[in-house]
């Protein structure tokens, strides 16, 4: 008669490394992963060892998260009889590429340890669980979607975590359907976040939900902590520095958001001030390598709608960090122009300019401008304002190029990068640009529809210095002048070529 497979429940190992950590998660990172807690990570596993707790964290970069997420799944799989676990974002994606990365590779460590854990359990991208209880001891990933939050309905057990990364973003209904599963006295909450939005569940958990006391367990109400990088011994002083650049300065929302993970008092609100547009137009712009010339369209709907406008630029650098731009000419063209029209009177333009690039804003009515003037061999940027950015570091801080290319205009106007010519448009126009976080931590420029319900016309005389930003630059420079032998000689080569 073969013989019947042991149970992790009866195995004696089990049984003492259970009762040794059970509520104690510092501990059992320590001498069961064999990793050392930082100060901020050891306040939030020691506050998830109290009966029923309920924990909200907003954080900045590199306060080490996922390895609080990962300790906590470790522990409740090898601390508990039975447990359920369940870690949920809006994006999956982050859930299984983060969070059981991390997952996997501590079981890897916890294994060398404890080598005879290896036989009850089992890890996949999404999945944690023992094998002899697959359905009912678990850590699993899933995600819920805005429309379906009774999706999470479901898990009820006396041992029940909820991990809720990235939480500032996830819909009320979701957590109100995750909370109310939380029947039982030992059920757990843990939120996760940047605080990206200064509204909903996750908000009202660092404010009017919070504890007033840490220390009473019968005090309804979150336990919250701000973890600030700055305070992170994982953050080096160098990649605070690079924060602060990138961010565009310590009193930046970003800044606020990502770095010391606080509520920004300017999620929303105008991006450029007028005394910082002002201060542009007498700006001495130094350009300290090759520059060239953009001439930058913005294509209007006529004059029920927007203005049409063009501004001509001296441009050095080749990424938005590096850009310099200064003013040559910027004006209004007439209400009657074509399209087409504009089109043409673009390439002419350019004919003035060496190797001058001609960016047009050609979404709409803009393309007609834009083909026009690729059909007179004029050399074209289409600048497409809501497609995704290209590096992911711009991926991570903008939503679209529009946003990329205002906020770097921002930024190059704190640094006197950018010189605004002399007009009053300008100034009225860059100091009332309305933007938004949104809940992924990007900066969103309000759409010009949503700035119409606002009662700000549309910003063209603005948008040709944004545009100017992301504009592609050849140096005026490239190509040397030929003299008139030399470009006869030149041009029989070319037909000596093309006879072979």
């Amino acid at each position: 008669m073969a013989s019947r497979k042991r149970s992790i429940i009866h195995d004696y190992r089990w049984q003492k490394l259970a009762l040794r950590y059970r509520n104690n998660r510092v501990k059992f990172a320590v001498e069961v992963m064999g990793v050392k807690p930082s100060h901020q990570q050891r306040r939030i596993l020691a506050a998830m060892d109290r009966k029923g707790a309920r924990v909200s964290v907003s954080s900045g970069h590199g306060t080490g998260k996922s390895f609080i997420a990962g300790t906590l799944a470790m522990h409740t799989m090898l601390c508990h009889v039975k447990p359920e676990m369940i870690i949920t974002a809006n994006n999956i994606d982050q859930v299984r590429r983060v969070i059981f990365k991390y997952v996997t590779d501590s079981w890897s460590q916890v294994c060398k340890r404890f080598p005879w854990l290896a036989r009850y359990f089992t890890v996949t991208s999404e999945l944690f669980y023992c094998n002899e209880f697959k359905k009912s001891w678990y850590v699993a990933g899933k995600t819920v979607p805005k429309d379906k939050p009774e999706g999470i309905a479901g898990a009820h057990n006396k041992n029940l975590i909820f991990l809720v990364d990235e939480a500032s973003g996830v819909d009320d209904k979701v957590l109100s359907v995750i909370r109310g599963a939380l029947s039982e006295e030992n059920n757990k909450l843990l939120m996760f976040s940047q605080p990206t939005r200064n509204s909903g569940h996750f908000y009202e958990s660092h404010h009017s939900l919070k504890k007033r006391d840490f220390n009473d367990i019968n005090e309804p109400g979150y336990v919250s902590f701000i973890l600030n990088s700055e305070e992170s011994p994982f953050v080096s002083p160098q990649a605070l520095r690079e924060y602060v650049k990138s961010y565009g300065g310590v009193d930046s929302p970003e800044y606020q958001i990502k770095v010391l993970g606080q509520f920004s008092d300017q999620l929303e609100g105008f991006l450029i001030t007028r005394l910082a547009a002002t201060r542009a137009q007498a700006a001495r712009v130094e350009h300290k390598g090759p520059w060239g010339y953009v001439i930058v369209a913005d294509v209007g709907g006529g004059v029920e709608r927007d203005s049409s406008v063009v501004g001509v630029f001296k441009v050095s650098g080749i990424t938005q960090e590096e850009r310099c731009i200064e003013p040559i000419e910027v004006r209004e063209m007439p209400g009657t122009m074509t399209p087409k029209a504009f089109g043409r009177e673009l390439v002419r333009m350019a004919d003035h300019y060496p190797n001058a690039t001609i960016a047009i804003d050609s979404i709409g009515i803009g393309l007609t401008t834009a083909q026009e003037a690729e059909e007179l061999g004029g050399n074209v940027q289409r600048i497409m304002w809501g497609v995704p950015c290209h590096a992911q570091s711009h991926k991570r801080r903008f939503g679209n190029q529009r946003a990329m290319a205002y906020v770097t205009l921002k930024e190059a106007i704190m640094e006197e990068r950018v010189r605004f010519d002399g007009s009053t448009k300008v100034i009225e126009q860059a100091s009332r640009i309305p933007y938004k976080i949104n809940e992924r931590g990007q900066y969103m420029m309000r759409t010009k529809e949503e700035m119409r319900s606002m009662g700000i016309k549309s910003p063209d005389w603005a948008d040709v210095y944004a545009m100017a930003m992301i504009a592609d630059m050849i140096p005026a420079d490239t190509v040397a002048t030929l003299n008139s032998d030399a470009e006869n000689d030149y041009l029989m080569e070319l037909a000596l070529l093309a006879e072979a």
